[in-house]
C-alpha cells in the first residue's frame, strides 16, 4: 500500500505531461482549423449575397425597361466597390431550337421557335435577344462569378427595321399607345396548323 501512496505524492511525469500536452495542441489545431474555414465561408456568403443584390438590381432596371418595350440601356461594363459588373447582349435565336432551318431532318416541318420566325417572320429573328449580367470578383485567390439572363424582343429596333408587322404605329403617339392609352398593337403569325404561339 505504501508503494502506491507514494507514487501518488510524486505527481505526474514527464512522460505523461508530454502526452496531455500534444492531445490538447491537436485539439486546438482542429478547432483552429475548423474556425477559420467556417469564417472564409462566412465571407464568401457575405460576398455571393452583396453580388447577387447587385445582379438583381441590374436585371430589375434591364426589365423595366423592357416591360415597358423602350429600347434597353446600352451594354456596359462597370467596376463597383470590388465587383465587376457587365451587362450585355446578344442574339438568343441559337438558344430556341434549330438555328432557323425550316425543316427537319425528315422533310417535315420543324418546330423550333426558330423555324417558326423563319418561316413566319422573316426578319424578326434579330430582334429576339439575351440578355446577360455578370457580377465577377476575387474571393481568396479564386475569382467568384454570379450570373443573371433574361430574354427580351427589341420593340424599338423592330418597329423602325420591319414596320409592315407595326401597322397603324407610324408616329410616336400611337406606339406609346396613342391617346386613349390603349396598347401598340402588333400582327402575331399563326403558327403551323393554325394556333397562335
Amino acid at each position: 500500500m505504501s508503494g502506491l501512496r507514494a507514487r501518488s505524492l510524486r505527481g505526474f511525469t514527464l512522460l505523461e505531461v508530454l502526452a496531455a500536452t500534444m492531445i490538447f495542441a491537436m485539439v486546438v489545431t482542429v478547432l483552429i482549423g475548423t474556425s477559420s474555414s467556417a469564417v472564409r465561408r462566412v465571407g464568401l456568403s457575405a460576398s455571393r449575397l452583396e453580388a447577387s443584390l447587385i445582379a438583381e438590381q441590374e436585371l430589375t432596371l434591364l426589365e423595366s425597361f423592357l416591360n415597358t418595350q423602350r429600347t434597353p440601356p446600352p451594354d456596359k461594363d462597370e467596376t463597383r466597390d470590388r465587383y465587376a459588373i457587365r451587362v450585355y447582349s446578344e442574339p438568343a435565336l441559337e438558344d430556341f431550337g434549330d438555328g432557323g432551318d425550316s425543316r427537319a431532318g425528315d422533310g417535315s416541318p420543324a418546330t423550333g421557335l426558330a423555324a417558326i420566325l423563319a418561316v413566319e417572320a422573316p426578319g424578326v429573328d434579330p430582334f429576339l435577344r439575351r440578355y446577360e449580367i455578370r457580377v465577377e470578383w476575387i474571393e481568396g485567390a479564386l475569382p467568384e462569378t454570379i450570373r443573371r439572363t433574361t430574354y427580351a424582343f427589341d420593340w424599338e429596333g423592330a418597329r423602325a427595321a420591319l414596320p409592315d408587322l407595326f401597322p397603324g404605329e407610324s408616329s410616336p403617339e400611337s406606339r406609346d399607345g396613342g391617346s386613349d392609352g390603349e396598347p401598340p398593337s402588333i400582327v402575331i403569325p399563326e403558327l403551323p396548323g393554325g394556333g397562335k404561339p
